[in-house]
């Protein structure tokens, strides 16, 4: 470093300096400092954002060791700050240097609301038409991938859709279609004999409502009515 014996010094590199001062009766004292350097403080809170249903949203910003202080339009003073409503918010971040400041707007959207109705049975040929419809939204219905707002069902099983609306915002719905008709099934053998082998006489159906069972020998004649 070069020596310099002037009364002032310019400065214009970090670093530690010292100063030696000698009076008129050769007394001299010492001083030392260091020179350090600063960048401006810089914040940016991103874009202005649309969150679907609510908000919970942590931002943090800035550079604690760059001798910054910080206040939020919430009276918040720290490097972070938590956000649950929407509105718009601002942050000012200030050192020595100067001091920055950023604005941004939260919105909350509310997602899709998609009904297609309650699981349902059908039989013989049919046609059900599903509606989805949330004007200004994209649409993708499973099992087939129509992405129009209402589909013809014409088969039995499950169908679903997506709902994306303009914030990017999705809803879901889905509905079972099934087969209305009873379903009967029931043992062919039937030996109570105690070996084990067919001892129970097993029925079996679907969507049962009112029913009469009886149970016949080989002659003819009623064993078993219920």
């Amino acid at each position: 470093m070069d020596m310099s014996t002037k009364p002032y010094l310019n400065v214009d590199t970090v670093g530690r300096y010292w100063l030696q001062v000698t009076d008129s009766n050769d007394c001299y004292y010492t001083y030392s400092f260091n020179v350090l350097s600063r960048p401006s403080p810089k914040v940016y809170l991103g874009k202005d954002t649309t969150f679907c249903d609510s908000i919970n949203l942590t931002v943090s910003i800035g550079t604690p060791s760059n001798g910054e202080s910080y206040y939020w339009s919430t009276d918040g003073k720290s490097a972070s700050e938590s956000f649950t409503k929407e509105g718009i918010y601002w942050v000012m971040v200030t050192n020595e240097c100067g001091t920055a400041r950023d604005t941004v707007q939260f919105k909350i959207a509310q997602s899709p609301k998609v009904d297609l109705g309650n699981d349902t049975f059908v039989c013989g040929d049919f046609e059900l038409v599903l509606y989805a419809d949330n004007p200004g939204s994209s649409y993708l219905w499973q099992p087939n991938g129509e992405e129009s707002g209402k589909v013809f069902a014409s088969n039995y099983g499950r169908y679903s859709v997506i709902v994306t609306d303009k914030n990017g915002c999705t809803g879901f719905g889905q509905i079972e279609i099934g087969h209305g008709a009873n379903e009967l099934r029931c043992s062919n053998v039937f030996t109570p004999n105690g070996d084990g082998l067919n001892d129970a006489f097993d029925i079996y159906v679907t969507n049962p409502g009112f029913y009469k069972l009886s149970i016949f020998n080989r002659w003819g004649e009623t064993v078993y009515q219920s």
